[in-house]
């Protein structure tokens, strides 16, 4: 079985200083490597996400996210479908955060 692949939404913009987006992947669907000039925060809220960066691979589940600076080549994919979210975050609202891919526990506050 072979994946497919997704296009990225075209209305994809860099946040005013953060903007969330909600999306569904379908089972065996991954979006091709790409980037953004923003901070991304990665996290299925039902179903596992596999996000690939720099020859590593992290699979999250609702419990996890990943931490993606800007410019931070990425490919996000689902073995069985996922609901996920994205928060992007303006690097003058990340300062101070992790420079590298970081996986990290989602509070219930970030899963409302």
């Amino acid at each position: 079985m072979s994946w497919e692949t997704i296009t990225a939404p075209p209305d994809a913009a860099p946040p005013r200083p953060m903007t969330m987006r909600a999306q569904s992947i379908p089972p065996r669907h991954t979006f091709p490597e790409h980037e953004h000039a923003w901070n991304q925060v990665v996290y299925a809220i039902s179903g596992v996400l596999t996000v690939a960066v720099t020859g590593r691979s992290f699979v999250i589940s609702p419990e996890q996210a990943v931490w993606l600076p800007t410019g931070t080549p990425h490919r996000v994919g689902s073995l069985l479908g996922a609901e996920f979210r994205s928060l992007w975050i303006a690097d003058e609202a990340g300062a101070g955060l992790p420079e590298s891919p970081t996986v990290f526990g989602v509070s219930p506050l970030l899963q409302a």
